[in-house]
């Protein structure tokens, strides 16, 4: 009998050792169909011996005795299989609730969504594509981690990708430029995870466009500098106060006239 559980996959023993309902039922129940009717019988056989009564009533009791505890025993095993299935059922339910929500906030969400595994791309949401200029999965998923971002960077998100799946510490959050199949140049920015997907380290990152954003502060910067040097170089004077009348600016000329 020990053989046969040297090799529990095939046959009666996979039956046995299974986390399905029927063998749940077979363990619970296989032990009591041959352990009960052998107690009984030698019970029987003892009280006939003893003259407590003749063989037609011991085996009345013999056989209503097995109906009983076999009854009883199918009872409780099935209410326990009930629930059991009940709970796998909430579970089940619980599972394709979180799943849908998932799914809802990964596909709708403003930033791309991006899962590498090693050095490669497994998953990737539409937010993703579009901000890469891409139309189709299969131009993503599976790729290089690298793809599409600028040369002199492609090292930095590698090394980062790898190191983060490790568990070792790396900023979670940085900027980088990918380069489009059109060849125009956008600026990323980044916030990034370590995971475990599908039984693997992984690196969950979210990735926003921040190519417009920057062309602004630059604007507004350069736009700053212009203004300053006009205040600077101006041969007026100029004072600048804050709402409380305090000066908190005089410009070369206002110096010299004050």
């Amino acid at each position: 009998f020990a053989l046969l559980f040297c090799h529990p996959d095939p046959g009666f023993v996979s039956l046995f050792t299974g986390d399905g309902a029927g063998s749940i039922m077979m363990r619970r129940l296989l032990l009591p169909a041959i352990t009960i009717p052998a107690v009984l019988g030698w019970l029987r056989l003892m009280g006939e011996r003893a003259g407590l009564y003749d063989r037609e009533f011991g085996v009345s009791i013999m056989v209503l005795s097995s109906v009983v505890i076999f009854v009883v025993l199918i009872w409780t095993t099935t209410s326990s299989l009930n629930r059991a299935d009940a709970e796998r059922r909430r579970a089940e339910q619980a599972l394709r609730e979180s799943e849908e929500l998932y799914r809802a906030v990964v596909y709708n969400v403003a930033e791309g969504i991006l899962i590498n595994v090693g050095t490669t791309r497994k998953f990737v949401n539409e937010e993703f594509l579009r901000i890469h200029g891409l139309t189709e999965l299969s131009e993503a998923v599976g790729k290089p981690v690298d793809e599409f971002v600028v040369p002199e960077e492609k090292k930095m998100l590698r090394e980062r990708t790898l190191a983060r799946q490790r568990g070792e510490a790396v900023p979670a959050t940085y900027e980088y430029h990918i380069r489009r199949p059109t060849g125009e140049v956008r600026t990323l920015h980044t916030v990034a995870a370590r995971i475990t997907y599908k039984g693997e380290p992984a690196a969950l990152a979210a990735v926003r466009d921040i190519t417009e954003r920057e062309r602004v502060e630059q604007a507004l910067q350069a736009s700053e500098e212009r203004l300053r040097a006009v205040v600077q170089t101006a041969n007026q004077a100029i004072i600048s106060a804050d709402s409380g009348g305090n000066i908190t600016h005089f410009n070369p000329a206002a110096e010299r006239m004050f």
